[in-house]
């Protein structure tokens, strides 16, 4: 656990460096590249900023299994979104930010051996 949260961690860090604010990492070889064509593309949260919700919105290129989860600017988890087998086709996940601070807040998909990273801000009143 704490490999995965120092991994994570370093994700933030290079993703809060780039101007296109995403990242794709293969896990396998700890490679890290900016292109598409993996088995799933993610969508910047709309809106974003947002108040109390937002959409996620992802596609799949086959059918895998998918792991959405969101983090605090600490790296620590504060919500799963998915976590099941899913079909390929273009999917939807509604975030609530209830009980949540105003702030820089990220989410990541895992599809196969895959992962990316985006950020999104809460600006709660």
């Amino acid at each position: 656990m704490k490999k995965y949260l120092l991994t994570f961690l370093v994700f933030i860090i290079v993703v809060s460096t780039m101007d296109s604010q995403v990242l794709q990492h293969n896990n396998t070889s700890g490679d890290v590249s900016l292109e598409s064509g993996f088995t799933f593309d993610l969508n910047q949260n709309v809106p974003n900023p947002f108040l109390s919700s937002t959409n996620i919105k992802y596609s799949l290129k086959k059918t895998t299994d998918v792991l959405l989860k969101v983090y605090n600017i600490l790296g620590e988890e504060v919500a799963t979104l998915v976590n099941q087998k899913q079909t390929a086709g273009i999917h939807n996940s509604i975030f609530y930010a209830t009980g949540l601070t105003k702030g820089i807040y990220y989410y990541q998909i895992t599809v196969d051996d895959y992962i990316e990273t985006r950020r999104m801000v809460i600006s709660k009143e």
